[in-house]
């Protein structure tokens, strides 16, 4: 049985539409619920800010409220509350579990943009210059994240941009530990030069060339080469192939000549050599991203969802000089 997911909706006029369906693309969860429901036919869904897998019956209402408490009623639907027009019964009951319930009950589905609420809601700001410089200073940093990562990607994987973007890059395209296996395992063909296991390592050899070209490439780029042979730099690594494709067609039922079988051990110990330091790298690229806040990508767009609501007053609180100080985020007024 498939499992069901809560999406949180970002609409047109600062609105937000809340409910449950299969995992799928949005524009085609977008045009079902436009089909669906009269309120996306009035504001029209611009992305999803947020989903999360439906653990119980009550959970979609229960984020549906809580994402009232947060904005308004009046600017959120889903779940049992998808009318356009809410009865007059209807909201007096909302208002008055907004007020005395949701705030009460542990946030126990979405804890984490609660937490981003308690955290710059309830900050004190001086001025609006305040609140800009945090959105800056948070800004850079998410850059920066999102700089690091695709220096990663772009290391750690072969694919073609069109293949990433289609969404068609798995782990048997990236670079890791296993990789050199692989190569070892051709390595020690090219010095046997075992006919039986030819067709074996003729496929083997097909998965791995663009790896090994990928890595020379990723090597080239960022180090010397350190084989003093001229020949090697300039066709040789540039174009591995040349020299490998001899041992898995030309000389698959012949033994190799001496020459070719010294220039095996300098070839594949280079090769080997650029593999283990692309490696290293990856490994350092990954821990720097370790060093930022964790699940980055979900909180930080959050934050600065919440600062623009703040900065244009359209979350705003009452808030008590004491230990108990509460927030209640209350209908706010329409933004032309």
């Amino acid at each position: 049985m498939k499992d069901l997911y809560i999406y949180v909706i970002q609409l047109e006029e600062n609105r937000i539409f809340i409910h449950h369906a299969y995992e799928t693309k949005p524009d085609k969860l977008f045009l079902e619920f436009e089909i669906y429901y009269d309120y996306l036919k009035l504001y029209k869904p611009l992305h999803i800010i947020e989903t999360i897998l439906e653990k119980d019956d009550l959970q979609l209402d229960y984020i549906v409220k809580t994402y009232m408490y947060m904005h308004g009623y009046a600017y959120v639907r889903g779940g049992s509350y998808s009318d356009v027009e809410l009865c007059k019964n209807t909201q007096f009951f909302i208002e008055k579990e907004l007020t005395e319930s949701v705030r009460e009950y542990p946030n126990k589905y979405t804890p984490s943009y609660a937490h981003i609420m308690q955290t710059y809601v309830m900050r004190k700001w001086e001025n609006v210059e305040e609140i800009n410089d945090e959105h800056a200073l948070l800004k850079t940093q998410f850059r920066q994240y999102l700089q690091e990562k695709l220096a990663l990607d772009a290391v750690e994987t072969y694919a073609t941009p069109s293949s990433k973007k289609r969404g068609f890059v798995n782990n048997d395209v990236r670079i890791n530990e296993y990789t050199l296996v692989e190569i070892q395992t051709l390595y020690d063909y090219c010095k046997a030069n075992n006919s039986s296991d030819i067709y074996k390592m003729r496929k083997l050899y097909l998965n791995i060339l663009p790896k090994i070209k990928h890595i020379i490439k990723i090597y080239m780029q960022k180090c010397e080469f350190p084989s003093t042979n001229p020949l090697y730099v300039k066709y040789m690594f540039p174009h591995p192939q040349f020299f490998l494709d001899s041992f898995f067609y030309q000389y698959s039922f012949s033994p190799p000549c001496p020459k070719d079988r010294e220039a095996v051990d300098e070839v594949f110990g280079a090769i080997l050599y650029f593999t283990n330091w692309v490696i290293c790298h990856i490994q350092d690229l990954r821990f720097n991203l370790i060093s930022y806040p964790y699940n980055i990508e979900w909180l930080y767009p959050r934050i600065f969802h919440i600062l623009d609501k703040i900065k244009k007053n359209e979350i705003y609180t009452t808030i008590e000089e004491s230990p108990s100080t509460q927030i209640l985020v209350t209908d706010p007024p329409s933004v032309d």
